[in-house]
């Protein structure tokens, strides 16, 4: 079995970060990104940041609206999701290249459904999701995939009993930092996506075999068919 791990919110998405996306229509996008750097820097947890931004969060829209946020109140202001070009290609690509494809994102699952009609199963799609009280007034976010996503990937490659050298992972920013790594010293291959103007860049790339960076989707099966550069 090869396996394909994609991360999604920028990756096959254009919106690189769902939560600060829902600060900015908030008016609170300075306030939350600054949470996030402090979580980057391991200035938090991540069980700390989605604490405080679904505070903040919910805060902010009843300020706004003057009612808590229910259901749908949330998804209506993200709206739906632009898939970056190209997507459908690369993921038929892959297919035919024998890969499984599974999409593991600490973003939101009701965005990430927007690629299930690109043929990804529900049980291949590992991320977080909004959850609602018995009167649908947003609650909490269920983390099944914590921010570095180590714990998420370790259990996938261990169920599916997949070889490093038959695995790769798509990234974009730093919040794959320490998953990147982890990848890199088990012997997996890292795509990463070289775009300007990212929201949350890596402070420095690795220099690594493994690592190759990318400027469109396009690029990853004919990169794969090529094999790794040389150390």
């Amino acid at each position: 079995m090869k396996l394909a791990l994609l991360d999604l919110d920028g990756t096959l998405l254009e919106n690189e970060n769902p939560y600060l996306e829902l600060a900015k229509h908030l008016g609170i996008e300075d306030h939350v990104k600054s949470r996030v750097v402090k979580y980057l820097h391991d200035e938090l947890s991540y069980s700390e940041l989605i604490r405080w931004e679904v505070k903040a969060l919910k805060r902010a829209y009843k300020d706004i609206y003057g009612l808590a946020p229910i259901k749908g109140d949330f998804e209506r202001l993200l709206g739906t999701p632009i898939v970056i070009d190209g997507v459908k290609e690369v993921l038929d690509k892959l297919r035919e290249m024998d890969y499984q494809i599974f999409v593991l994102s600490s973003g939101l699952y009701f965005i990430a459904k927007e690629v299930m009609r690109y043929g990804i199963p529900i049980g291949n799609i590992l991320c977080n999701d909004f959850l609602y009280d018995t009167d649908g007034r947003l609650s909490t976010i269920r983390v099944s995939v914590k921010g570095d996503k180590i714990h998420a990937y370790d259990l996938l490659i261990s169920a599916l009993k997949v070889k490093p050298d038959e695995t790769f992972y798509v990234a974009d920013n730093a919040f794959e930092t320490k998953l990147i790594d982890h990848i890199l010293e088990k012997g997996s291959r890292v795509f990463y996506a070289k775009k300007e103007h990212k929201i949350f860049e890596m402070e420095s790339l690795p220099k690594h075999p493994l690592f190759s960076e990318f400027t469109s989707l396009a690029d990853i099966p004919k990169m794969l068919a090529e094999g790794p550069a040389q150390a």
